[in-house]
């Protein structure tokens, strides 16, 4: 019974290779012949053809100092997935709150600068075109297949078993976690380098795992 069970592990092991090798030839017919992006869309150009497309169990990291658009251009990436292709997306916001997420997603849509428009730098008819064309846009983004997580206190471990939930429940496609590091830990205290590193390894495990694309900022 033992030398059957060895036989039938190295079968499977054998057609789970084989399966892998028919996706990968798969795969580069479908980007030849297409669009050449095997996955997710960003939605942005030059993006799309240095990713070659967002595919599942890949980490994605955007990184930058503060205040240069990181939670912006995945906001858009959200809405480009979502809205444009129907697609479900899970957004962990550690900083942000869902009112902020949905605001700028309704920006981007609207093409309002929301600065502009808080610092009332806005004329008047400048302001009621902008207002137009936000409540023309946002009945799309409330249909659209968005699920925004608010949290300040998650950890890695929390996000996983969330994320575990929403691809059973919602057939999430993609995830984006902003950001990284207000990520907890299980310790919660230690060496910060150390944790970040953790945290990394967890997110990559989860694409794998759930073989979705993760977006880290």
């Amino acid at each position: 019974r033992v030398m059957q069970l060895r036989k039938f592990r190295a079968t499977k092991t054998t057609a789970d290779r084989k399966s892998s090798f028919e996706r990968i030839e798969r795969n580069l017919e479908e980007a030849h012949l297409g669009t050449g992006i095997n996955g997710l869309p960003t939605g942005f150009d030059d993006l799309d053809r240095t990713l070659g497309g967002m595919r599942g169990g890949q980490l994605i990291t955007f990184a930058s100092r503060p205040g240069m658009g990181k939670t912006t251009i995945s906001t858009n990436i959200c809405q480009h997935v979502a809205v444009e292709h129907g697609i479900p997306v899970a957004f962990f916001s550690l900083e942000a709150s869902d009112d902020e997420i949905n605001a700028k997603m309704s920006a981007a849509m609207s093409d309002v600068n929301l600065h502009s428009f808080y610092s009332h730098r806005y004329s008047e008819e400048e302001r009621v075109a902008a207002m137009g064309r936000m409540a023309a846009s946002n009945p799309k983004l409330y249909a659209a297949p968005i699920f925004i997580e608010p949290r300040s206190d998650i950890t890695i471990n929390g996000i996983r078993a969330q994320a575990r939930r929403m691809v059973h429940r919602d057939n999430i496609k993609l995830i984006i976690v902003d950001y990284l590091q207000l990520v907890g830990t299980k310790n919660g205290r230690g060496n910060r380098v150390v944790e970040v590193g953790q945290i990394s390894r967890g997110l990559k495990s989860m694409a794998m795992e759930l073989d979705v694309p993760v977006i880290a900022l």
